[in-house]
């Protein structure tokens, strides 16, 4: 495989001597991967690759994952010319003619772990790590606490490697990924097009993030093996690396955003707060249609608002309604009307990312029962 006709992380890297968090995101099968590892490979680093689920660093996985395409003939000087896998540990080698190790490097080149099991490796002394890859780190269902699982298993992976650097690779399949979240980058992330490059600094840490670009040999395969595919616009969205969110009803009905008791069309007001973001709600009755829930994104929650939803047991505020189970469920005629509403999917969004923004809140909560 000619590697540049692919994406290139190490070009970021490089360029960027000092950063110790860099996030790459786009197109599938655009070399994300690949060239962090093949790269890794090259400069003799020692590679921690984790995975959200220990299912997902079997051992054949692993094997294709470091073995295919690259060239480790060329990469050990012609010491060795295969790799094998034992207790999560990759090793070069050579095998005899039955198929069996006949020698091995004496250190391994990489170790594979998993989120999900990340207790078993506290305490241990793993040596040292140059790279630490986080693969595939967006995802439609994340871990109970994910990221502070994540943060104990750096910390026993870093043991104070000034030197270290921590990749975090996925495919642009959720805006609003705990990950923005927890490293206060989702307002960049979100304002971010194909093929640029952003930074975030907080004291020393810096932080680099980049969505990737369309790649054309990605394209080129897509337009061989999946023409007829060429104007549904979710498929567009995998193959060109765009978010692979889903169309929402929009809002295009007008009406007065304001109260009732104020001559306006807006019966009550709830706001959301998560993930670094607020939206608001605005339960709709204007004459003439069946009443309605519009959502958009705002700056602010006023003082006097009264239904704020937090993530749950994130107390905002004693006099509020704190997440969706106590107000949807609340036996008054706001909280039923609210709940006929989510039922009827009369939901309706400025945009497609505030729909996805409402949909990774709504799907996170402990109640529910609405279905996309």
């Amino acid at each position: 495989m000619a590697v540049s006709e692919f994406f290139n992380a190490w070009n970021f890297i490089k360029k960027y001597p000092r950063f110790a968090w860099f996030l790459f995101w786009g197109q599938r099968s655009n070399g994300k991967t690949f060239s962090i590892v093949d790269g890794s490979m090259r400069q003799k680093l020692k590679i921690a690759y984790i995975r959200r689920y220990d299912s997902e660093i079997e051992r054949v996985d692993m094997l294709d994952l470091f073995t295919t395409d690259h060239n480790i003939s060329e990469i050990t000087y012609n010491e060795f010319n295969a790799v094998t896998m034992e207790t999560g540990k990759m090793y070069y080698c050579n095998f005899d003619e039955k198929g069996k190790v006949k020698e091995k490097s004496e250190k391994p080149f990489a170790q594979c772990f998993s989120i999900n099991r990340w207790e078993k490796y506290k305490g241990a002394d793993r040596g040292h790590f140059d790279v630490i890859i986080f693969d595939e780190f967006m995802s439609d269902s994340y871990l109970p606490d994910e990221y502070i699982k994540f943060k104990n298993m750096l910390s026993t992976l870093l043991r104070n490697r000034e030197n270290s650097i921590i990749i975090m690779l996925a495919n642009s399949f959720d805006p609003f990924s705990i990950y923005f979240d927890e490293l206060q980058v989702n307002e960049i992330v979100q304002g971010m097009k194909q093929g640029e490059t952003k930074t975030a600094e907080f004291d020393e840490t810096k932080i680099l993030l980049h969505y990737c670009k369309k790649s054309n040999v990605t394209l080129k395969v897509n337009k061989r093996f999946f023409g007829f595919d060429v104007n549904k616009i979710h498929t567009q969205m995998v193959e060109g690396g765009s978010w692979q969110i889903k169309d929402f009803p929009h809002c295009d009905v007008g009406y007065n955003n304001k109260p009732i008791n104020n001559n306006g069309d807006v019966l009550f007001y709830c706001y959301i707060t998560y993930r670094s973001k607020i939206m608001r709600l605005a339960i709709v009755n204007r004459a003439g249609i069946p009443p309605f829930i519009h959502c958009y994104f705002v700056d602010e929650i006023p003082d006097k608002a009264k239904y704020i939803f937090t993530p749950l047991n994130n107390i905002y505020d004693n006099n509020t309604y704190h997440n969706t189970n106590q107000f949807i469920t609340n036996t008054g005629k706001r909280g039923s009307l609210f709940d006929k509403l989510l039922r009827d999917n009369r939901l309706f969004f400025n945009t497609n990312l505030e729909g996805q923004f409402f949909k990774t809140w709504y799907d996170n909560q402990m109640y529910s029962n609405f279905n996309w």
